[in-house]
């Protein structure tokens, strides 16, 4: 599985070709989410946390169902919103790389990769 870090704005488009599950943002709304919550974070470090649109894009291509993933993804990172989303045949996962609750964006692509790989 590959992971890349990507502008959300920049693959808004694709993600809402097709998407297959949304948890905590819409499709259509996700680089706006993104964005919103990187605001959010340079209020209240004051002004310590540099504003950026990023996301991490995980591409999670399998013969799992997209919707089981995401169920069990939903309630292991509760507080990262992300998209499941499909593209030229490939399934990819999108979602907010901002530690949140304590928990850093390393541990919660960890938990997909786990979560995928059972």
């Amino acid at each position: 599985m590959a992971t890349k870090y990507c502008n959300a704005f920049d693959i808004d488009e694709t993600i809402c070709k097709k998407p297959l599950y949304e948890h905590d943002a819409k499709a259509e709304n996700f680089a706006v989410e993104i964005s919103r919550i990187s605001i959010e974070l340079n209020k209240i470090s004051g002004g310590s946390f540099e504003y950026n649109e990023d996301c991490v894009v995980i591409d999670i291509t399998s013969d799992a169902d997209a919707g089981e993933i995401g169920d069990k993804l939903s309630e292991e990172i509760t507080d990262f919103p992300f998209i499941i989303f499909e593209d030229e045949g490939e399934r990819f996962l999108a979602v907010c790389p901002y530690d949140q609750g304590g928990i850093s964006i390393d541990e919660v692509i960890d938990k997909i990769y786990e979560i995928v790989d059972e």
